[in-house]
């Protein structure tokens, strides 16, 4: 271990290192921690030299329990909860309703953990039929192929689907609305600030405009 040099730091902060200083930085089941998780990326790409990797992993709210089971066997223990790393789905879906807000939107959150009745299904269809677009994040989706599939086969109301690169892809069922004219091309997003900086122009106006395009289709 002579070779090992250890410090204490706070990624919450301004890391105590150069700028393009490591082949390699990792963060396992830890970034879901920090305060700002954009920040704490930002930091983590700047102490990176040209080239180099960078690594995070932790449970998703889709794996959580695989993880727990995992750990039990191997150590015959049981691990508490985890917050997991949802948190920088919600980061995301807060930073559109946000983004919407600034643009004279009033935009309706749909972030549900699964549909457990009847009258939630019933519920996101009336509200999908109050809206000008949909904005649907299919990142490692929870309930969103069940909303979806409730919504676009009977309401041609614009879908925009967002995804994140580097993510597992479109889930399997998702090529089946691709033939409904009023589901958008994914757009791709690499971070939440890459997401905000083309939001407006690739978003909401490609939203808006299939928008007007389906109005003008019923005159």
């Amino acid at each position: 271990m002579s070779k090992i040099d250890f410090k204490k730091d706070d990624f919450n902060e301004t890391l105590d290192f150069v700028d393009n200083q490591f082949d390699l930085v990792s963060c396992c089941f830890a970034i879901y921690y920090a305060e700002d998780i954009p920040h704490t990326i930002r930091e983590m790409h700047r102490v990176l030299k040209p080239g180099g990797m960078l690594f995070t992993t932790g449970p998703m709210p889709e794996n959580k329990q695989t993880f727990y089971d995992v750990i039990r066997e191997a150590t015959g223990k049981v691990i508490p909860p985890m917050p997991g790393s949802s948190r920088y789905s919600t980061q995301i879906l807060d930073s559109i309703r946000d983004e919407l807000r600034k643009c004279d939107y009033l935009p309706i959150l749909f972030d549900f953990e699964k549909p457990a009745s009847k009258d939630l299904t019933e519920t996101i269809s009336t509200l999908a039929h109050m809206a000008r677009f949909i904005i649907a994040d299919i990142t490692e989706p929870r309930s969103i192929p069940h909303e979806l599939a409730t919504i676009v086969p009977t309401l041609s109301v614009p879908v925009q689907p967002l995804l994140l690169d580097g993510s597992s892809g479109e889930y399997a069922m998702f090529k089946t609305l691709k033939k409904y004219d009023w589901v958008l091309s994914v757009h791709h997003y690499k971070s939440l600030d890459d997401l905000l900086e083309s939001f407006e122009v690739k978003v909401i106006n490609a939203g808006e405009q299939k928008a007007k395009e389906l109005i003008a289709r019923k005159q």
